[in-house]
């Protein structure tokens, strides 16, 4: 997945709302990044 000029048909506002989030998830300063990688990890106990 590239992050850069839309090629599909997504809105605007849902193109930048999926940047946000990709975003989000690459920044272990904001919660996304944590919550992202808590689910599955298999270690519930």
């Amino acid at each position: 997945m590239s992050i850069g000029p839309k090629d599909d048909d997504r809105s605007d506002e849902q193109a930048k709302a999926d940047a946000d989030n990709h975003s989000n998830q690459c920044n272990p300063n904001n919660d996304e990044y944590w919550n992202s990688r808590e689910a599955g990890s298999g270690d519930d106990d």
